[in-house]
């Protein structure tokens, strides 16, 4: 599968430009370009400035913004997938807390019902 991160990285550095050239012309921070370039998009502060800093980054290499949209969207969607399970479900130690909660409950209702009998 072709990664857009690999067209990046090799565009550049096919036009012998270093991240720091490139940061400067296109106002982005190194650090993004570099998470871009290394498909490390969990370290790009959201999606909406991803999409924009991938469309500059495209259009100063001289690339296919539309292609390197659909291939980043693709890439970022996949990474954003592989979790099935919120956070909270993934760790078995929320459950017995729950439970413990529910038998509360029932204990004040049992309570409750014999105080009004």
């Amino acid at each position: 599968m072709i990664k857009v991160s690999e067209f990046f990285k090799e565009e550049r550095l096919r036009k012998g430009l270093t991240i720091d050239q490139v940061a400067k012309a296109t106002k982005i921070r190194p650090a993004f370009l570099t998470a871009i370039e290394n498909g490390e998009y969990h370290k790009l502060p959201s999606s909406a400035y991803a999409t924009g800093f991938v469309r500059n980054y495209a259009q100063f290499l001289g690339l296919s913004q539309n292609r390197m949209l659909a291939l980043f969207r693709r890439e970022y969607a996949g990474e954003k997938t592989t979790a099935v399970l919120p956070a909270g479900f993934s760790s078995s130690s929320d459950f017995p807390g729950r439970f413990f909660k529910l038998q509360q409950k029932i204990g004040l209702a049992a309570l409750l019902f014999l105080a009004i009998f």
